[in-house]
């Protein structure tokens, strides 16, 4: 049986990623059930069943199978949902999907250079060495007149044009291409009232980065997730309507982040969070928006 990361269901219906060795399967310590890694560490205990006792020296080890997680005692088995097969597969296949609709995208204003862009994917070695003279890595302590919205850009380009023409960005993929679309959304009435909503909610945002707490640790907000921005490749936001509180969370996992700063779990790297009591009158009010954008053409 191959060694490797696999994905096992438990009783109760969740999901764990574990790593396959020496027989046993044993819980990674990171949950990244999107892309489980190993890397992070692994549990020092093997998947066990409890129909021996409920410690790690009573409980029974279970054997790693074809089929699943099996215990020798009583039988009982997590069966297995992924395999490293699996995950290869679908990480191929992410891999190829962004490649065909790699663009370039805003990163964030500069005063000295302008706009600086990046690439929505990572590109391989090959590829990246077409462009490298036209990448720079800028961070938020680089004397550009930043505009990042306090974290770095990472790796972006001044000179998008050139980038475009040598990695074959044509058609609805250029930042022509996409300028135009935008012109064309922003004229519509529904789009208007969608650029509306989403000015009040980037205020609301501030509102509760200036007003809220930022709590300490590794927090896990709970409730219902509103204006979920949050992207595979560690950005975005959201929000989250908790029984206690209000929720703002950035995504800080992109290259070039300061991860050391979040106190939010996410799958990926973590996030930054603040937060208010859910008694603010906010939350009535993103509540509203969101049903209003939901009911308007294309909205979400």
């Amino acid at each position: 049986m191959e060694e490797g990361v696999y994905l096992l269901r438990l009783q109760d219906g969740r999901e764990v990623a574990v790593q396959h060795k020496r027989g046993r399967f044993y819980p990674l310590v990171r949950q990244n059930l999107f892309s489980p890694s190993a890397a992070d560490g692994i549990s020092p205990y093997p998947a066990m069943c409890s129909c021996t006792g409920t410690t790690a020296e009573t409980a029974t080890p279970a054997d790693a199978t074809e089929v699943g997680a099996v215990c020798p005692r009583c039988g009982k088995t997590l069966p297995i949902i992924k395999t490293p097969a699996d995950y290869q597969a679908e990480a191929e296949e992410r891999r190829r999907k962004a490649r065909e609709d790699l663009r370039l995208v805003p990163a964030g204003m500069t005063e000295d250079h302008g706009m600086a862009y990046r690439l929505t994917t990572r590109l391989d070695r090959s590829e990246w060495a077409k462009i490298a003279r036209y990448m720079l890595y800028v961070t938020t302590e680089d004397s550009m007149g930043m505009d990042a919205d306090d974290h770095n850009l990472g790796w972006v380009t001044f000179y998008p044009r050139e980038v475009e023409e040598i990695l074959g960005i044509t058609g609805d993929r250029t930042l022509a291409a996409q300028r135009e679309a935008a012109q064309r959304r922003r004229e519509a009435p529904a789009e208007v009232r969608k650029r509306a909503i989403a000015q009040r909610v980037k205020e609301i945002a501030r509102e509760i980065r200036e007003t809220g707490e930022r709590p300490e640790g590794l927090n896990d907000p709970v409730g219902d997730r509103l204006f979920d921005a949050q992207d595979i490749y560690g950005g975005g936001d959201w929000f989250v309507v908790g029984p206690e509180h209000l929720w703002y969370v950035r995504n800080n996992g992109m290259d070039g982040d300061n991860w050391g700063l979040n106190n939010v779990r996410t799958q990926g790297a973590g996030a930054i969070g603040y937060r208010v009591p859910a008694t603010s009158s906010l939350v009535a009010e993103l509540r509203r928006l969101a049903s209003e954008i939901a009911a308007l053409p294309g909205g979400e």
